[in-house]
């Protein structure tokens, strides 16, 4: 997905978790949208759950954060699998299960884990692809947030 690309909508899920958002809620709610792609066979993906976890905490006055699922294995489509890790992570936010690659397709998607940071009026203003990072994106944050 491009720089200043619109928010996609949010259909197509398998299920949703923690709550369902719709594009037209992201956007009234005049917060930034953090959305997330993880995996749960992917290690990184999971060691970076408690640190999406104090992020979504840290700034959750100005941000929704999404986590979007992206089954990468056979077991990753395990919904009562998938289901177990967010209770046993402790997710507070929605979480959307991409278990046919909706979402994933539309964002061009290839990586877990995967970070892309959507401006109060809607549009793509930063991705981050893998596990580091955070400083940088938390910089993007303050800096979406001082505008």
């Amino acid at each position: 997905m491009e720089l200043y690309t619109p928010l996609p909508e949010l259909h197509g899920a398998t299920k949703w978790v923690n709550g369902k958002v719709t594009k037209k809620q992201l956007i009234a709610n005049k917060k930034l949208t953090f959305i997330h792609f993880w995996s749960a066979s992917s290690r990184l993906s999971l060691d970076n759950l408690p640190i999406i976890d104090r992020f979504h905490q840290s700034f959750n006055e100005l941000m929704t954060v999404i986590a979007v699922h992206m089954p990468q294995t056979e077991k990753d489509l395990d919904l009562k699998v998938v289901c177990e890790l967010i209770k046993s992570y402790q997710l507070s936010y929605p979480v959307y299960l991409d278990h046919q690659h909706y979402l994933t397709t539309l964002f061009e998607n290839q990586y877990v884990p995967s970070y892309y940071l959507f401006n109060l009026e809607g549009n793509l203003s930063h991705v981050q692809l893998g596990s580091g990072g955070m400083k940088m994106l938390q910089k993007q944050v303050q800096t979406l947030i001082n505008k």
